[in-house]
């Protein structure tokens, strides 16, 4: 049976807190309020807050503090259209719905999974001779104009702190025994973390696009000679409850031993970081369906990887014997945002939200949260967004039969309306990626839609 968090709940919620001091606590204290509406999974919780983040309701500082932000009439993309930004009282929202001349988007909802989300609705105007009626500023330039001003992935990663990974031994609190660690230095103050064998560590999956749990020590047990590419998050508990997580990009090239960069999340949006592994990914990671199997244990799938190796495929660089092995083309790669310029529609990946300053950007182009398109799996995929996962792995189309459809991903997207090309062009040259014709003039959306 599906979770329903309904619209009331969320307004009760925002009108309470906002009368109890508009903010200014922990985030965590807020995550234990939602609580109360839903159940022990985060995705829900997370979700919501995504959400109420990308609506401009609420924003997060830099100490992990929440706060609401307060009303404000912004100009969208359409003609004449205001939207209003922000958190609201149930008494604001009573006295925006007894003027006739301001409109609202009722079904801002977010269904996904088992659960649904109902959000606040979203109040326009096309009159702004309303805006003497309330107390609200008014800004007249779209807040998207303000993408020029934002760091983009290329400066970001200039910013982060690098160094190499230090594998150190531990000895276990409970016996004599020691286990093989790791040390990181997190900034130019020398300050350290310690990962323990025992630190919940996650892999962020490129195929599966969230993180599984793993043991880091046999993740990075592979060939002096290979290269390798990990986005993990370690959770440490302090003390009872207190938990902090740290977000990490582990990176090896041929011969050399593991380098990281860390992400600091009072400087960088953890989405960011997500972005910034694919950016540099090169070889789709399915070593795990193969890892420890000799070549003819691999069956079918080694065979077929094999001859197209030999025949100089543009997708195998490696024979299936060792890790790694299945290259992502470049063109791939650009395949995570789509665009149509025809109906100003921008689409991404559900398992990949956009850093959280962009979805704010793409939310105020309409005043309404995004369409999810469901992208069933299919054998012959009419579009190219589906080709990543169709099993072709040569420029002559030989196919590898892979064991079962669970290799394959359903992926779903979010569908943003009213998306100017001016800011289009702005998130792609911000997430380092191309619009290209093939992709700029995309036009299985308008199929979709239809």
């Amino acid at each position: 049976m599906n979770e329903i968090i309904n619209k009331e709940q969320v307004n009760n919620l925002i009108d309470v807190l906002i009368l109890s001091g508009g903010g200014q606590s922990q985030y965590g204290k807020l995550n234990d309020v939602i609580k109360t509406y839903t159940t022990e999974n985060s995705l829900i919780r997370n979700t919501l807050l995504i959400w109420l983040d990308s609506m401009g309701i609420i924003s997060v500082d830099n100490q992990n503090n929440y706060y609401f932000n307060k009303p404000v009439w912004i100009k969208s993309s359409i003609k004449d259209h205001f939207i209003l930004y922000g958190a609201l009282t149930k008494n604001e929202i009573e006295e925006l719905e007894s003027n006739n001349q301001i409109n609202k988007y009722e079904y801002n909802k977010i269904v996904y999974k088992n659960f649904e989300i109902e959000l606040p609705d979203t109040y326009y105007t096309l009159n702004s001779d309303v805006f003497q009626n309330f107390k609200y500023d008014v800004i007249n330039t779209a807040v998207f104009s303000g993408i020029e001003n934002m760091e983009g992935l290329s400066i970001i990663e200039t910013n982060l702190f690098n160094g190499n990974l230090e594998k150190i031994n531990i000895s276990n609190y409970n016996s004599d025994d020691s286990n093989d660690g790791f040390k990181i230095v997190l900034d130019k103050e020398l300050t350290t973390l310690y990962i323990y064998p025992y630190d919940d560590v996650k892999l962020f999956n490129w195929r599966t696009r969230n993180y599984i749990k793993c043991d880091l020590i046999n993740e990075l047990k592979i060939d002096e000679n290979e290269e390798g590419l990990k986005l993990i998050k370690i959770t440490k508990l302090y003390g009872d409850k207190h938990k902090e997580h740290f977000t990490i990009l582990l990176e090896k090239a041929s011969n050399e031993g593991w380098k990281f960069l860390f992400f600091d999340k009072k400087n960088i949006d953890e989405r960011w970081a997500r972005y910034l592994y694919i950016d540099k990914l090169r070889y789709y990671d399915i070593e795990k369906d193969f890892r420890g199997m000799d070549a003819n244990a691999k069956g079918w799938v080694g065979q077929n990887a094999m001859q197209a190796f030999l025949a100089k495929s543009e997708f195998i660089t490696l024979p299936p014997t060792s890790n790694n092995f299945i290259k992502i083309p470049s063109i791939l790669l650009k395949q995570l945002v789509q665009y149509d310029s025809r109906q100003g529609l921008l689409a991404f990946p559900v398992s990949m939200p956009l850093p959280k300053e962009i979805m704010r950007y793409l939310f105020t182009c309409s005043g309404v949260v995004p369409q999810i398109f469901k992208n069933k799996f299919t054998r012959n995929p009419d579009y190219n967004i589906k080709r990543l996962f169709s099993g072709v792995l040569s420029p002559k189309g030989t196919y590898v039969p892979y064991p079962n459809q669970n290799y394959f991903m359903e992926e779903d997207f979010y569908l943003f309306s009213s998306v100017p090309t001016e800011l289009a062009k702005k998130i792609f040259e911000k997430l380092n990626l191309d619009i290209t014709e093939d992709v700029f003039k995309r036009t299985f959306l308008k199929k979709i839609i239809l």
